[in-house]
């Protein structure tokens, strides 16, 4: 008794007339059975039958009060985000995109959902990955629009930075363990737009740390690491239109705009050819700043090969990884189609 009473209880998710207590690590949630059991299934099963304990990996106890006491594996911040949208007491805490919400909710509840089978806060988790992870490349391009997951600023604002290396990196593991396949792809990409010494940093730390999480965690390093090299090459090849040669037959000045791309090159080539995003190393800005004095012959056949290489380099993105089973985008659409259907 002297140990419960040095638990936390969270205020806003302690009801006077509540029937159950929750705890989750320090924390504790005092909740009505009926209102969790018409949420879950699992919860139902749990709070129904006292011999499911093992299969949910709970312990039962008897809380001051005298009412039942679960204790969860879970940690105290998924358990306090879960019940949170459960019961929807915080006005926009865990609403639908275009709603903005922070990866630590998605992730939250995208682990109990799945584990509690409360589905239909689990798609609206997976909803708002595909607004920052999505299917199409036109999508990839909007995403600072449209994105809801705050990791798009942190991305956003460096790719030198270990700490934001990491928040990619969980998303990662998540759709690993999840079986999300449709997010590897995307999420993949993200990891392997930071600098190498980041990523390094990061693996080294996790090895020192003992927190690699046996084969599941090695064989993401590995695929990370072979897709920032990858991506390099990929940079040169969605660059390709700045080597190419002006036709003779279409160039109003062929030596003109040679040396417009060769200048152009002289200016970028250290900046851009050792870039972990061949997707976004070029925009729309680059066009007028750095080609111009290109005749516009040149600048639509410029910008026409850049858009077939960057198509061509979505095609190829679910295979660039050294996953142990690829999909292509179709396949992969199924698959989110299903999830949501779920």
């Amino acid at each position: 008794m002297q140990k419960m009473a040095q638990h936390m209880q969270v205020e806003e998710l302690w009801f006077k007339d509540g029937t159950v207590v929750f705890q989750a690590e320090h924390k504790m949630f005092c909740l009505h059975s009926g209102l969790v059991s018409a949420r879950s299934e699992v919860f139902k099963q749990i709070l129904e039958d006292k011999n499911s304990d093992s299969a949910f990996g709970i312990t039962r106890g008897i809380y001051q009060t005298g009412i039942p006491l679960i204790q969860l594996q879970e940690t105290a911040q998924d358990a306090n985000n879960f019940f949170l949208a459960i019961y929807d007491i915080i006005s926009g805490f865990f609403e639908p995109p275009p709603m903005k919400v922070s990866t630590e909710v998605v992730l939250s509840i995208l682990r109990m959902g799945t584990k509690y089978h409360v589905n239909a806060l689990r798609r609206r988790a997976l909803a708002h990955l595909n607004t920052m992870y999505p299917l199409t490349l036109d999508e990839w391009d909007r995403r600072n629009e449209t994105g809801t997951m705050s990791v798009q600023s942190e991305v956003q604002a460096s790719f030198a930075h270990e700490s934001t290396f990491a928040r990619a990196f969980t998303i990662a593991k998540a759709a690993r363990e999840f079986a999300l396949p449709w997010v590897l792809p995307t999420a993949l990409y993200e990891c392997c737009q930071y600098d190498l010494e980041v990523i390094l940093a990061h693996f080294a730390r996790a090895r020192d740390q003992d927190i690699i999480e046996a084969d599941a965690d090695t064989e993401l390093h590995n695929s990370i690491l072979v897709g920032a090299f990858k991506h390099m090459e990929a940079t040169r090849d969605v660059l390709k239109f700045l080597i190419a040669e002006s036709p003779a037959d279409i160039c109003a000045d062929p030596a003109a705009c040679h040396e417009v791309r060769r200048v152009c090159l002289n200016n970028i080539y250290g900046i851009t050819f050792g870039s972990g995003d061949p997707l976004g190393i070029w925009d729309d800005e680059d066009w007028d700043t750095y080609l111009d004095g290109m005749c516009p012959d040149c600048v639509k056949l410029s910008w026409e090969q850049h858009k077939r290489e960057r198509l061509a380099l979505w095609r190829k993105l679910p295979f660039m990884y050294a996953q142990a089973t690829v999909q292509n985008w179709e396949v992969l659409k199924e698959w989110f189609d299903r999830d949501m259907a779920i």
